[in-house]
Parts: C-alpha cells; sequence; structure tokens
C-alpha cells in the first residue's frame, strides 16, 4: 500500500494588493504552492500568470544594423577629333575603355522539407499521465495550471507574495532595425589627349578595350527534416472486482466503503460502461444485473470495484456526476492519488445514495485532450433491483450517460493494490 504524504498549506493574509517582495518567511511558509508554479507547466503557466497579476511592462530593446551597399561604378568616355592642319592629313583613333560591371547572382530554389511522423499507442498506464508536445509519463500531481495551484481563497495580496516569490525578470521585446546607407558612387573619367602631326600623314590605331565580369549563378537546395513523436493511448475499457456484503439500503445501515479494503472478491473483469444494472429498472424484479462484458450477477448484496484511468478525449472542463435519483443504492468516486489505495469515506470525490434520502454527486476536473487520471469507482446495491449511473459532461457541452472510450487499464493490478479474486491470499 502506498504512503503519500499531504503538503500543509499556511495561508497569510497580506492587505498589500501588489508588493514589491513577499512577506518575511511567506515564501518558506508556502513552499509547497511556489514549488508547484515553477512547475507549471514547464513554468510557462506561471510566468505569464504572475507577469499579468502583478503588471510588469515589457521592456523594449532596439537594435540597429547599418547595410552599406557596394560601390558602383560608371565609366564616362570622351572622344576628341583632331583638327585638320595644312599640308598634313592626320588620322588619329583613340584608345578608350569601355567596363561592363555584372554582378554575380546568387539564386535560391525552395527548399525541400520532409516529415516524418512515429506515434506511439499505449494500452495500458502505470500511473497518471499528461499530454505534452514531447510525450513523458510524469510524476503524480504535476503539471497544473497555475490557476489551479493557487488556492481559490487566497486574497489579492497573497496571490502577489507568492508570485513574487518567483522572481520574474522583467520581459523583454527586441526590435530588430535595419538602415541602409546611400549608395557610394565613384565616376571615373577617361581623357584621350592628342598631338598633332605637321609633317606626315601618321594613322594611329588603337583599340578599344572591353572589360566584362560574368555573371555566375549558384544554386543551393535546402533540405529540413522535421520528425514529428506523439503519443496516443488506446482505449480499452475499466478493470473491476466483485465483493458481497450484508447492508440493507437505508442511511443508517453503516455502509463504509473501507468494509470492501482486503475483501476477498467473487468475481473479476473489465467492462467500457461504468452505466449498468437491472433491465427494466426500477419495475424489473428478477434482480439480474448484465454488464457489457456479458457477465451477469444477482442484484441483492453485492459490489463492483473498478479501476483504471480516465481519458481526456478534448481539451477543457470535465463534469463527473451521478443523479441521486438514479443511482441505486450507492456511488462512491476517487481520484489523482486517493484512487490507488488510499480511498475511504474522507477524501471521496462524492459519496452519493439512493435509499430513505437521495444524494448526488458531481466533480469538476480540467484536462488537457490526452490527459489520463487515475480514477477509482464504487458501486454497490442494498438488496432488490440495482443501477449505476455514472454521467459525464464534456469540454463541448455533450452529456453522455455512457463512458464508452474514456477509460484505459492499468498495466498491473498491483498498481491500485488490488490483486484478482484468484490470487488473493488467505
Amino acid at each position: 500500500m502506498r504512503s503519500y504524504i499531504a503538503s500543509a498549506l499556511v495561508l497569510l493574509d497580506l492587505a498589500a494588493s501588489v508588493a514589491a517582495s513577499p512577506p518575511p518567511n511567506f515564501c518558506a511558509t508556502n513552499a509547497a504552492v511556489v514549488a508547484e508554479l515553477k512547475s507549471a507547466p514547464n513554468a510557462g503557466g506561471a510566468t505569464a500568470y504572475c507577469s499579468s497579476y502583478l503588471s510588469i511592462k515589457t521592456s523594449t530593446k532596439t537594435t540597429t544594423v547599418t547595410s552599406t551597399p557596394k560601390t558602383t561604378t560608371t565609366t564616362k568616355s570622351e572622344t576628341v577629333t583632331n583638327p585638320t592642319q595644312t599640308a598634313t592629313s592626320t588620322t588619329t583613333k583613340y584608345t578608350g575603355t569601355t567596363t561592363t560591371v555584372i554582378p554575380s547572382v546568387t539564386v535560391w530554389d525552395a527548399a525541400t522539407s520532409t516529415k516524418y511522423t512515429s506515434t506511439t499507442v499505449l494500452s495500458c498506464l502505470s500511473e497518471e499521465y499528461y499530454a505534452t508536445a514531447e510525450p513523458a509519463l510524469k510524476k503524480r500531481g504535476a503539471g497544473k495550471p497555475a490557476t489551479s495551484i493557487i488556492p481559490k481563497t487566497w486574497n489579492s495580496g497573497q496571490r502577489s507574495s507568492v508570485c513574487s516569490c518567483l522572481s520574474i525578470p522583467t520581459p523583454t521585446t527586441t526590435y530588430k532595425k535595419t538602415k541602409t546607407a546611400v549608395r557610394p558612387t565613384a565616376t571615373v573619367t577617361v581623357t584621350s589627349t592628342y598631338v598633332p602631326v605637321t609633317t606626315t600623314i601618321t594613322t594611329t590605331v588603337k583599340t578599344w578595350t572591353k572589360h566584362v565580369t560574368s555573371t555566375s549563378t549558384i544554386t543551393s537546395t535546402s533540405t529540413t527534416t522535421e520528425c514529428v513523436v506523439s503519443t496516443s493511448i488506446q482505449a480499452n475499457g475499466i478493470a473491476y472486482h466483485v465483493y458481497e456484503h450484508t447492508f440493507t439500503a437505508t442511511a443508517d445501515s453503516g455502509f463504509t466503503s473501507t468494509f470492501f479494503k482486503g475483501k476477498d472478491a467473487i468475481g473479476q473483469g473489465s467492462v467500457n460502461d461504468l452505466n449498468f444494472g437491472a433491465a427494466n429498472w426500477p419495475d424489473d424484479s428478477t434482480a439480474v444485473l448484465t454488464l457489457d462484458d456479458q457477465t451477469t450477477y444477482t442484484n441483492g448484496y453485492i459490489a463492483l470495484l473498478f479501476n483504471g484511468f480516465f481519458i481526456a478525449q478534448e481539451t477543457g472542463e470535465y463534469t463527473i456526476s451521478t443523479r441521486p435519483d438514479y443511482v441505486d443504492n450507492w456511488g462512491y468516486l476517487w481520484t489523482e492519488n486517493a484512487a490507488y489505495a488510499d480511498w475511504d469515506d474522507t477524501n471521496a470525490r462524492w459519496k452519493a445514495e439512493r435509499t430513505n434520502v437521495q444524494v448526488g454527486g458531481e466533480y469538476k476536473v480540467y484536462l488537457t485532450k490526452g490527459d489520463a487520471k487515475p480514477l477509482t469507482y464504487l458501486w454497490a446495491n442494498g438488496g432488490g433491483i440495482g443501477q449505476s449511473d455514472f454521467q459525464i459532461e464534456t469540454p463541448s457541452g455533450a452529456i453522455l450517460h455512457h463512458t464508452n472510450g474514456y477509460f484505459v487499464q492499468a498495466c498491473d493490478a498491483s498498481i491500485f493494490d488490488t490483486l484478482p479474486y484468484d490470487q488473493q491470499e488467505d
């Protein structure tokens, strides 16, 4: 049997709604809340909540980057015509330079992206499971949203003090400003000069020189490989054990859940639906109930104990309840750590009964799609015909009178400290 030590939270009534630093000993006194906030989830939830609550303004940092273009060169050509002189015929062709600059061009083709998907399917669980970007089995109790960690009874002063215990840094937003300098231009002027010849006929021929910077094209292929890893849980129902008892369907019968702890079971199995009962309840007089695994039992004085994990099919708040006029005769619910082994009458999420008094039950919990929460459900009948009523309201508002697809079994019966009836020790 597991032992769980619950951390005691000492709540300090602080008058100030926003404090630069928490009161002396506040952080140490409430160390359990501070530690859980730092892990909620991956500290991201607590940082966002406290930054907003404490009105921490974002610091803006601007970085300026100056981009200087390359110098371009242009050429100005000047042609000079030689004058004619008496008795002299002179033909002169002068050298000129033409420079053509063609810049190199780099061409990038479209990136190639390859995506691989790896999916892991879990058919059973050994502890509470939280769905994450990189799935991993987490320890019980970790990863709650910041709003569900801070006690609802705390005033604004206590909330700001516990946020101050986290030493949240001022968030900084950096803006990058690009400044382009004026492109410098260098102009080269080529001047042609001449010398007139008066005594001879001279023909000077000079060739033009053409400089060409060739164009080169560079093609690059960028390949990105993306691996997507996902984990899913395969719903396969919830395990149960069957017990006999002698409690009558009256409020003063002394019915208690602890009666069934350590008691020998008379049967076992697994079902998908926690709603079951006599075929024509409440008018059926045969006192026989049939489970969806096709096992039948005489209603009479019988109890069924269910152990497994509740799977969230969508993200949001779930309401798990039972109706006082439909549960016949008792229905008790436990979740989280209490569901494993330490369940008793004092820590049940709800204790419903339909005897000479009628009491229903309701439990609300916020879950992320893919989460799996440990759950134990005890149903018992106190004579005659009976019925189990287990209702789920989903985050999208649907009200389900069945539990098909919402449970996965434990990998081993010992996880809930429940041995199969044919393996129990005397």
